[in-house]
């Protein structure tokens, strides 16, 4: 089972959720959900139906 495009579409809700964080002032959690959106994605890149990066 191939799950690239579910790995990225969580990637992007995190990154979303670090943009709120960042606008409230929760700086600490923008970090942490920028971090977990950044290790999806590259998650993401390495299971791409073409043999990832």
């Amino acid at each position: 089972m191939n799950r690239w495009k579910d790995w990225y579409e969580q990637g992007k809700r995190d990154y979303g959720r670090a943009l709120v964080d960042i606008q409230y002032g929760y700086y600490e959690w923008a970090c942490f959900t920028s971090q977990q959106a950044a290790e999806k994605v590259v998650s993401e890149a390495f299971c791409w139906p073409q043999g990832g990066l």
